[in-house]
């Protein structure tokens, strides 16, 4: 919810703070409850393709170590390519919030817990 968050920031679509976005999607309005959550879109896609078919790969990953990203893509994809990942995210905003404010945990980690767990 934070990288959506940061998202609606950037293209000024959020119109709220954090606090009131999670209180909104705790009684389903937005963000994730519009779209459904990242895991089951997820098992989705694991319900029609074998283990083997499908790399996730998580965008802290990309941004950290995208040499060992690209590593696994070509692992994944049995060749090699030239070049490396650009990082195109790197603009830095000074309205992105870097963590979510304990306020908003409160209202959002029952609502991923099991979700979290899976």
């Amino acid at each position: 919810e934070l990288s959506l968050y940061n998202h609606m920031i950037m293209y000024k679509h959020a119109g709220s703070t954090f606090e009131e976005h999670a209180d909104k999607i705790s009684h389903g309005r937005g963000g994730w409850a519009s779209t459904g959550m990242y895991v089951d879109h997820l098992k989705k896609f694991a319900s029609f393709l074998s283990r083997e078919q499908l790399l996730v790969l998580s965008y802290d990953e990309l941004k950290t170590n995208s040499q060992k990203a690209q590593w696994r893509i070509e692992q994944f994809l049995g060749r090699e390519f030239p070049g490396e990942l650009e990082t195109l995210n790197t603009h830095e905003n000074p309205n992105k919030l870097r963590a979510v404010p304990p306020s908003a945990r409160q209202v959002l980690e029952p609502l991923f817990k099991d979700k979290n767990e899976e």
